[in-house]
């Protein structure tokens, strides 16, 4: 199954949307749940489950906690990049990000996080950062649009098997 997925390093555990997947149950721990987006928290009783993320360079097993919603529908725009920024990345095939509206299936926090991230990076002008993962590559991090605005970029869908080299 093709899943749109989040990463972010600074959460504990990674999670995954109950939807399109019929997931065996490991035990059940109860959870003050939030969703990126929302402003209020709710107590849930939440199961945990094996999941394995087929990758480009291999599979990588998981265990993630299933929740009903992971974030509010994405706000999607291509980043804004450089002359320069377009010049670091030549010859490296990007993922596209998600189309407006698309619902996150699965949140890889620091549990995992570290066995997708792979060490090498390209640094762009805009501020962003050009990572390869096991997944291919991807552009993250934080790009203003408008002052009050900044929107995150996190895509993680299979796009090459070219490498990027740390700059």
């Amino acid at each position: 199954v093709k899943a749109a997925i989040l990463m972010k390093d600074d959460s504990t555990d990674s999670f995954c949307t109950e939807r399109r997947l019929n997931l065996p149950s490991l035990g059940e721990q109860a959870f003050n749940i939030a969703t990126f987006g929302s402003t209020s928290r709710e107590q849930h009783l939440l199961s945990s489950s094996p999941l394995t993320l087929k990758t480009l360079a291999e599979d990588v097993r998981l265990k993630v906690v299933v929740v009903p919603n992971i974030c509010t529908p994405t706000i999607s725009r291509s980043p804004m990049l450089t002359n320069g920024d377009k010049a670091k990345l030549t010859g490296v095939t990007l993922a596209s990000t998600m189309k407006p509206g698309t619902e996150v299936d699965m949140l890889i926090a620091s549990d995992f996080y570290y066995a997708v991230v792979q060490d090498q990076h390209i640094v762009l002008e805009c501020g962003m950062v050009a990572v390869k993962t096991k997944c291919g590559v991807v552009i993250c991090g934080a790009s203003p649009y408008e002052r009050s605005v900044t929107a995150n970029f996190i895509c993680l869908n299979p796009v090459s098997n070219k490498t990027t080299s740390s700059t």
